[in-house]
């Protein structure tokens, strides 16, 4: 028995009650079967049972690596407490007496009222098997779904509970102590399988060998059930009062219902108050970081507005190099094109007027053209170069105005330019805007005037 508790070693709480409560089931079932056989073949089959548990010795260490790999998805821990409430001495102590005592009514009621066994019938046999098959799946239907408080208070309530009808079925069935005692058997199965859960429990989470757990386990269930059996027995021809014996057991089912009650109670409030102390520590680290996180935020903001502004300001300076360095391309060409200027010349451009007349050729103009001179002269073509020098007119401006100036109409000048007359169009309004004048003769005026 004791290896089988031992293998345990490492598994969860599901797992675990699941254990317990289908070991007793199936070892509920079996004893019932085989208590039809004669008293040889019962020594027989468990004699086998006994064999094929060393049997089976081998191929469970095997698979016993896989246990805690297997552990249930929603399980806490074996008393719904943190680890450092089961290794507290305290605790261990109010499991101890709380077994003892349970344990001692227990074997009060098996030999109630005089010690001696109680004889079943089959009747009662057969009711002792289904209330505890019942006991079990409620159990175990309570560990699986709900998985909190099952194996701490609603288990004690559980035996507590049937102690106490069983006071009840002894007091009203006179004589009849068979119909008490099947209820009292199916404590005394609670009353194992919490033993042998508080071992898998301590066994997994003390810090001494399984074995030392599972015996004390075992002395103090036993034990406590074979001393009051004794008790019971020498002590009961002495006062023959059932009723004392009644009211014995009651103070004794109240005691360790308050015993372990109470300590449940006082581990729960415990754990409460660390979750309480957990999640504000919890809470407050995490404030800690979210500031942690806007300060670095913050910063991180700082340094992109700090390099946005350099980045404008690079932006800016190279703006403004590049608009320096067009004006000086400006000034070098404009200067080039000086060079060509006479000496009484000023390359400074004359004041264009507001208003730049549009060219248009009418009657009266071709008929002023018809009048012109048909030929420049060298001294005239030098005055249109020097004019054209003088107004900054371009090469094909100063052609056009050649051009213009012996008469020729847009249509001709562009006809011997080899250009469109919206080209040709174009630069008479640009050398009229750029010389200040308003017509053909102003033009040939100004190359008179300026010849002489």
């Amino acid at each position: 028995m004791f290896y089988w508790l031992r293998s345990m070693r490492g598994s969860d709480e599901v797992t675990a009650a699941l254990f317990v409560f289908c070991a007793f089931t199936v070892s509920v079932i079996l004893v019932y079967i085989i208590s039809f056989a004669p008293l040889r073949v019962q020594n027989i089959i468990g004699a086998v049972m006994i064999v094929a548990q060393l049997v089976l010795i081998g191929p469970a260490e095997q698979h016993r690596q896989k246990l805690s790999g297997r552990a249930h998805s929603h399980a806490r821990t074996f008393f719904t407490f943190a680890r450092n409430r089961m290794q507290d001495t305290r605790f261990l102590a109010a499991c101890t007496v709380g077994v003892a005592t349970l344990s001692f009514v227990d074997g009060f009621l098996r030999g109630y009222p005089d010690g001696l066994p109680i004889a079943f019938t089959p009747p009662t046999r057969l009711a002792y098997v289904v209330i505890t098959l019942v006991v079990c799946a409620f159990m175990l239907i309570l560990v699986v779904r709900r998985r909190e408080r099952v194996m701490t208070i609603v288990y004690l309530v559980v035996m507590v509970s049937l102690a106490s009808i069983s006071l009840v079925l002894f007091g009203a069935f006179d004589q009849q102590w068979e119909i008490g005692a099947s209820v009292v058997n199916t404590l005394n199965i609670l009353i194992c399988a919490y033993c042998f859960y508080v071992i898998i429990a301590f066994t997994r989470f003390g810090d001494r060998d399984p074995y030392v757990y599972a015996m004390v386990g075992w002395i103090v269930c036993f034990g406590s059930r074979s001393i009051a059996r004794m008790l019971l027995l020498y002590f009961y021809p002495l006062t023959g009062n059932d009723l004392f014996i009644n009211s014995l057991l009651s103070a004794l089912i109240l005691f360790s219902a308050l015993v372990v009650l109470i300590q449940f109670i006082s581990a729960e409030q415990g754990e409460y108050s660390l979750d309480i102390e957990r999640n504000e520590a919890e809470k407050a680290e995490a404030i800690a970081q979210a500031q942690h996180d806007i300060e670095l935020s913050n910063e991180a903001l700082e340094q992109a507005q700090q390099q946005l502004l350099e980045s404008a300001r690079r932006a800016a300076d190279q703006h403004s190099a590049d608009l320096e360095a067009a004006y000086e391309a400006l000034m070098l060409a404009r200067a080039q094109r000086c060079i060509k200027c006479t000496e009484g010349c000023s390359p400074t451009a004359p004041v264009i007027q507001a208003d730049v007349p549009e060219v248009v050729e009418t009657p009266q103009a071709e008929s002023e053209i018809s009048n012109l001179p048909t030929s420049l002269s060298d001294s005239m073509r030098q005055n249109v170069r020097q004019m054209g020098e003088h107004f900054l007119l371009s090469d094909r401006e100063m052609d056009v105005l050649t051009l213009y100036a012996l008469g020729h109409t847009q249509k001709k000048v562009a006809e011997e330019l080899h250009i469109t007359p919206a080209t040709a169009h174009t630069h008479i309004k640009r050398i009229y805007g750029k010389c200040g004048m308003h017509s053909r003769q102003e033009i040939l005026e100004y190359l008179e005037a300026y010849s002489e």
